[in-house]
């Protein structure tokens, strides 16, 4: 197989840091969260970020690390939420990797997000099915689409591994 770059893209708690370990294991790959590398890089939390920062602020450093997670090979790269909002962001992701969607329910990341203690996600106080449906354009293109709701991460998994081939035949 080819080593191009593997996005997963899709809203926080489908399951794209869990199923991007999950690939990158099977892949032999090398995994990278662009939420965790923002973090690294400011010593704070993203809800810290948001916090003292501001969202505009966390956008920029999100648009620095999808750029870098993208110069690279053999990678599988876990998207924050919201990092194809920003178009530069986007048309790299979708011309330099294979970006597959990981799809998920209002009331799945609502259940995910309180039972993984995940209160602090600081987009989710402005409701979850208006906030999917704001990111709904940015989130219509990619090379493959995966319902996590009802799967675990392996089953998740599995469904991205059949698509690879596309990868291999350049989509």
């Amino acid at each position: 197989m080819r080593s191009r770059v593997v996005c997963l893209g899709g809203f926080m708690c489908s399951g794209k840091s869990s199923v991007g370990r999950e690939l990158s294991l099977r892949l032999g790959h090398e995994f990278l969260d662009t939420d965790e590398m923002v973090e690294a890089r400011a010593g704070l939390s993203v809800a810290e970020i948001f916090a003292r920062l501001g969202e505009p602020e966390f956008r920029l450093m999100e648009r620095e690390a999808v750029l870098e997670a993208l110069d690279g090979s053999g990678r599988v790269v876990s998207l924050g939420g919201g990092a194809l909002l920003d178009e530069g962001s986007r048309s790299a992701v979708l011309a330099r990797s294979f970006l597959v969607m990981l799809d998920v329910r209002p009331e799945t990341v609502l259940k995910r997000a309180w039972s993984a203690g995940r209160r602090a996600r600081p987009l989710l106080d402005g409701g979850v099915r208006a906030l999917m449906e704001s990111r709904a354009e940015a989130y219509s293109s990619c090379h493959m689409r995966v319902a996590t709701d009802d799967l675990a991460v392996e089953a998740v998994a599995d469904a991205v591994m059949k698509g690879l081939p596309l990868l291999e035949a350049g989509v």
